[in-house]
């Protein structure tokens, strides 16, 4: 009998745990910059995003990364608290070194369990333009 309890009372919190399992990772939906925005260097690129989750959100960041995934401006932290949350951050591009080529912002969201990593490319070319897509 006492077997049998031990077995049911362990066999229930094992059910209980999987019902509070995150599974799911946060999502990120780009909404700026437009689509073939130019900036001349230097300057700051606003960056906004829907981002959404079933849990509330922990942190969300933001930067500039080259195509080995190096940072080139300083990172934007948020901290929302929320389950949706509207990134507006915007990140200035005064690094002089930055040459032609392909670069990507990097919108990183954590729910405290999951994170998810979303790319949006931008071409630096005579300033910099938007791709969206890719």
């Amino acid at each position: 009998m006492i077997l049998i309890s031990v077995l049911s009372l362990t066999i229930s919190l094992f059910v209980s745990c999987d019902k509070n399992e995150d599974l799911s990772s946060p999502v990120i939906n780009f909404v700026a910059p437009l689509e073939n925005t130019t900036i001349d260097l230097p300057d700051t690129l606003k960056v906004v995003a829907n981002v959404y989750d079933d849990r509330n959100l922990v942190s969300v960041m933001a930067v500039i990364v080259d195509d080995l995934g190096r940072p080139v401006t300083t990172a934007v932290y948020k901290y929302p608290g929320y389950k949706e949350y509207t990134l507006s951050a915007f990140l200035l591009i005064d690094d002089k070194a930055i040459t032609s080529g392909t670069y990507r912002i990097l919108i990183t969201a954590f729910d405290g369990t999951n994170s998810k990593n979303e790319y949006q490319d931008i071409l630096q070319s005579y300033g910099l333009k938007v791709k969206i897509g890719g």
